[in-house]
């Protein structure tokens, strides 16, 4: 008998061994229900579903087929999560709204169980709240409420830090008999030196009896940014006649824009320093200037960008005391 190597009969039994191990790993199912280690990724426009054991789709992630293409027919990559009623309570995705130019822009948005949307971000501005919509409060100047000058004359004021890029607010407006009233509503940010009319507008009482009247006043808070404070006032003024005019404020809110007409205009690239001006009409000055400026401009960085955020703009540091509302 040939004499076999011993190092021959070792890599035999070797062999066999190694055979015994992966034919029992192949009988071995693999765990498809676990990731235990590492990165997922689903790439190429890919999709995640989770659906309830009803049919309801409770998650998606990805691409949200054609009918929610983006008006340039690009498929629309987002987020919806629902409850086991079939009822969407988040999302992130696009309205293909006509009012706002079919933009597409993605918005962050809460729902409640009737398809409203109760909490979301200002997508057509980039900046700010859409909704809930706030309120805003104005309030009274001066002890008398009527008025007699010929000269415009304040009556209410109101200041708040900008959270949505529109304002309405809803005057009502008398007149004593044969006397005309004008009223204008004025605006500014906390670092502009003067106010901007926003609208202005008179009624006339007949000879023999008061008017009222009442006016809805919408506006672009123009050359805001988020948490920026702006101001807004109401003057009035007696024209005409010698029986006194009044404006009262009734309330108001700001909001979302629902259309392109309400876009506020963008900031300057460079706002004038916070400063004051000699008031051109008799009375006290009301306000202060912005005490507490807003953050620095710049997007937030999402987790897995590859990229360091942009450096953010340095914000000037409003001085020490009271700053006057230039008249």
């Amino acid at each position: 008998m040939a004499a076999i190597p011993l190092d021959l009969l070792d890599r035999i039994r070797e062999l066999e061994r190694k055979v015994r191990e992966l034919t029992g790993r192949a009988n071995i199912r693999p765990a498809l229900d676990e990731i235990t280690h590492g990165h997922v990724r689903i790439a190429e426009g890919g999709t995640l579903d989770v659906y309830a054991p009803n049919g309801v789709n409770l998650f998606g992630v990805g691409d949200f087929g054609p009918e929610f293409a983006h008006p340039d027919g690009s498929p629309q990559q987002g987020v919806v999560m629902s409850r086991e009623d079939g009822s969407v309570a988040f999302s992130i995705w696009a309205d293909r709204s006509g009012d706002l130019g079919g933009a597409g822009s993605q918005a962050i948005s809460l729902w409640d169980r009737a398809g409203n949307i109760v909490l979301s971000d200002e997508t057509t501005t980039g900046w700010g709240v859409g909704t809930p919509y706030l309120p805003l409060a104005l309030h009274p100047v001066g002890l008398d409420p009527i008025v007699t000058s010929s000269e415009y004359t304040n009556r209410w004021f109101g200041t708040f830090p900008a959270q949505q890029p529109v304002a309405s607010i809803l005057l009502e407006i008398g007149a004593g008999g044969g006397s005309t009233a004008d009223v204008t509503v004025q605006y500014r940010t906390a670092d502009e030196a003067t106010f901007t009319d926003i609208g202005t507008f008179s009624i006339t009482a007949p000879p023999a009896a008061a008017k009222w009247d009442t006016r809805w006043v919408t506006f672009p808070l123009d050359r805001a940014q988020w948490l920026l404070t702006v101001f807004v006032r109401v003057q009035i003024r007696q024209r005409s006649g010698s029986n006194g005019v009044t404006v009262n404020f009734l309330g108001g809110h700001t909001r979302r824009t629902v259309s392109l007409d309400e876009v506020p205009d963008p900031r300057p690239p460079q706002t004038a320093a916070r400063r004051t001006s000699a008031p051109n009409n008799p009375g006290p000055l009301h306000g202060v200037a912005d005490p507490i400026p807003p953050p620095p401009a710049g997007a937030a960085t999402s987790p897995f960008s590859q990229s360091p955020p942009a450096a953010a703009e340095p914000t000037a540091e409003p001085g020490p005391g009271l700053r006057t509302i230039d008249d």
